[in-house]
């Protein structure tokens, strides 16, 4: 685990908090933060795993899948008012959380985010949105933002040139941002970050890896997982119940543009810096932050529209990049 001076100290969970928690879980390799997710359930099978498939979001319809330790709990295609990532957000995603919080108080849950979602855009919208009048933060206690990086593709998606429109995985028309963008942006706003797995290179260069990541997020804490088995109860001990995620302290939502500038001109040899001030801009919070009513059919398919708010352009459908460590992503299957 890193030991960077910045990293927030444990606090663990106040006995008074009886909210569920919530972790948020982020990463631009599915495998890789899939397998986490995996893990976490494997050490606490009451652990509720919240994720969407966005695959025909065109069309109208986003596919829910909710499992714990034992097996699939909900699986339900829904049909969105406009076939839009805000809607699915607003009308699904926030109400989905809320609704197993007040059903099941006393189950954690963890919410795992397509592969091109940026974090801090999911923060926003827990911070702002409310789900039937009350914030979704009165029902959970947001416990961190966890990041997981692939130790074997990190520095190919830092080093790459392309765009998620030529990867056919952009969020929306608009979303110009680069695959390095997204990789940078996940890292930056995590205050929890897990190198999964061993560069191609060996020991050596994963050890460099490390340094690398303790230097562009030096408030994070790392933990590292490069072996061939996995002690689930220590991870799950390393990453659940620690209290990271501070809205309170003063710069948290902006700690990753404070880092920018170093990042994209000294660190990636990318044209990620040259497209920094054209990727779209999430920060603000989202317009039309209400949650309104949506009906699940058996794979039906609805008329896509054009939401009347800014479209979120850090919610994707998933997809498969070059840069990925398998060649499918497990968003579709239990």
């Amino acid at each position: 685990m890193s030991t960077s001076p910045l990293a927030p100290a444990e606090t663990g969970t106040p006995a008074a908090d009886a909210r569920p928690s919530l972790t948020v879980l982020s990463g631009f390799w599915p495998a890789a933060t899939y397998a986490v997710a995996r893990t976490l359930l494997a050490a606490d099978p009451s652990l509720l795993l919240v994720r969407h498939d966005l695959t025909d979001l065109a069309a109208g319809t986003v596919h829910r899948i909710v499992r714990d330790g034992a097996g699939v709990l909900e699986d339900e295609r829904i049909t969105l008012a406009h076939g839009c990532v805000s809607c699915t957000l607003r009308e699904d995603v926030l109400p989905t959380l809320a609704r197993l919080a007040r059903a099941q108080p006393d189950r954690d849950l963890l919410l795992m985010l397509p592969e091109v979602v940026e974090p801090e855009a999911v923060a926003a919208v827990c911070a702002h949105c409310l789900v039937d009048g009350t914030p979704l933060t009165d029902l959970v206690r947001v416990d961190s933002y966890l990041t997981v990086v692939d130790a074997e593709h990190l520095l190919d998606g830092l080093a790459s040139t392309d765009d998620l429109k030529t990867l056919g995985i952009a969020a929306a028309d608009n979303d110009d941002r680069a695959l390095a963008d997204v990789v940078v942006r996940q890292i930056e706003y995590a205050d929890t970050l897990v190198l999964w797995g061993q560069s191609r290179e060996g020991a050596y260069d994963t050890s460099r890896l490390s340094v690398l990541l303790d230097r562009m997020a030096p408030w994070a804490t790392q933990v590292r997982v490069d072996g061939d088995l996995v002690d689930a109860g220590a991870l799950t001990r390393q990453l659940r119940g620690t209290l990271r995620h501070r809205p309170e302290t003063p710069g948290v939502l902006t700690r990753a543009w404070r880092a920018t500038s170093s990042a994209c001109t000294s660190r990636t040899p990318t044209a990620a810096s040259s497209r920094w001030s054209s990727a779209p801009d999430d920060r603000s919070t989202p317009a039309g932050c209400t949650t309104s009513s949506r009906t699940s059919t058996p794979r039906s398919s609805a008329p896509g529209g054009t939401c009347g708010s800014r479209a979120n352009p850090t919610w994707s459908s998933p997809g498969t990049s070059p840069a990925a460590a398998s060649p499918s992503a497990p968003w579709a299957v239990g």
